[in-house]
């Protein structure tokens, strides 16, 4: 009894596609003969068997041919090929392949789709019949085939020479390779220990200098024994300022702290200057207000004399009544010498009258700290 694999598998001698219904169809695809000039391998025309579900249109070839050679009626051969498709698919849902003697193997890809992986043991292609693939040997033409032997024989041990001298050769060459690269790496790592111990040398030198310079006593740049150093100082003595001096001893040292202290002493020195010349300047600047007052039953008008004179005035007026109000108000200050001094159509409020330049420029810085900035010397001459 045939089976429907071989059913198949005969039909597709005579036919390009073959349907199973209901299940889909075997369609042969003829493939050319093919050389391979490299290897010389001929390959004889062969045909391709490939599966589509796609065709399963309803024909009775297959049922056909199942009941003739099976001698059996048409319906029970379609009643085998029903079950043969329910199997299949049973079969291959359930994750077994399906074995198709002749042909391949049928199972479901990842999409679900029903491929055949081909066995290629039998040739589909009426045209290869009785025809294999053979490999075709190279022909030497003008040798006989002792000479060819004979030829190759050289050959090969040519080769086998060859191959022993470079082998020898490959292998004092990696001797020498390899003492050669031992030696430089011994020169290297002297190197390497040369160059470390002059870093060291170096760094010991240098550390040792630093050292001597930070701890080594410092040589004085001068002798000093002891130096006396000027600091003036005033006292109050009978209404002046007295200068005296006053010793002081400096121990002799030529560092940095040396230096420094002595710098904080002068500025020491030089504000206690400054201090006391501020006080000895407000002192002087009391004594020339108390010079220039004067008992309080001074005229507030006063004519001058007819000898050259400084004025510092205070203020020029074009009235009178103003005039006598400022020198009113100067004297409330301690100007008591202050007057108004008639000048042509103009009242001058004088602050102070003084016999020589330098004395009247004197008064005018003192009046100019103390009470009028804008305060200017006139200078009246004989006849004015």
């Amino acid at each position: 009894m045939i089976t429907i694999a071989d059913a198949i598998s005969e039909l597709l001698f005579d036919h390009d596609v073959v349907v199973v219904p209901g299940f889909g169809a075997f369609v042969v695809k003829q493939t050319p003969a093919k050389v391979n000039v490299i290897t010389n391998h001929f390959s004889s025309p062969g045909a391709e068997v490939v599966f589509d579900a796609k065709i399963c249109e309803e024909n009775d070839v297959m049922a056909q041919f199942i009941a003739e050679k099976n001698n059996i009626p048409l319906e029970e051969a379609r009643k085998l090929l029903l079950l043969f498709v329910s199997d299949s698919v049973s079969s291959m849902k359930a994750g077994k392949p399906v074995v198709l003697k002749n042909i391949g193997t049928l199972s479901y890809d990842w999409a679900q789709n029903i491929v055949l992986d081909q066995e290629h043991t039998v040739n589909f292609n009426e045209d290869a019949f009785g025809l294999g693939d053979f490999v075709a040997e190279s022909v030497f033409r003008g040798e006989s085939r002792e000479a060819i032997r004979e030829r190759i024989a050289k050959e090969q041990e040519y080769k086998n020479t060859a191959m022993s001298v470079d082998d020898e050769e490959m292998k004092n060459a990696r001797e020498e390779d390899r003492v050669g690269s031992g030696r430089r790496r011994l020169w290297l790592w002297i190197l390497l220990a040369a160059l470390l111990l002059a870093v060291i040398v170096f760094l010991l030198g240098y550390f040792n200098i630093i050292d001597g310079l930070w701890n080594k006593p410092q040589q004085p740049s001068r002798k000093l024994t002891a130096r006396t150093e000027r600091q003036e100082s005033f006292k109050l003595n009978s209404g002046y300022w007295m200068k005296e001096e006053e010793n002081k001893t400096i121990v002799p040292c030529d560092s940095m702290a040396y230096h420094i202290v002595e710098y904080q002493e002068y500025l020491r020195i030089q504000a206690d200057s400054l201090r006391q010349a501020f006080v000895a300047d407000s002192l002087r600047n009391a004594a020339k207000m108390e010079q220039l007052g004067n008992d309080a039953s001074q005229p507030l008008t006063t004519a001058v004399s007819n000898e050259t004179e400084y004025l510092i005035i205070g203020g020029c007026y074009g009235n009178a009544e103003n005039a006598e109000s400022y020198v009113n108000s100067l004297r409330e200050m301690g100007y008591e010498k202050a007057f108004v001094n008639k000048r042509g159509s103009y009242w001058d409020a004088v602050i102070g009258r003084y016999a020589t330049m330098s004395e009247a420029k004197e008064a005018l810085v003192i009046i100019h700290a103390n009470t009028d900035d804008k305060a200017w010397i006139l200078t009246l001459k004989q006849g004015h």
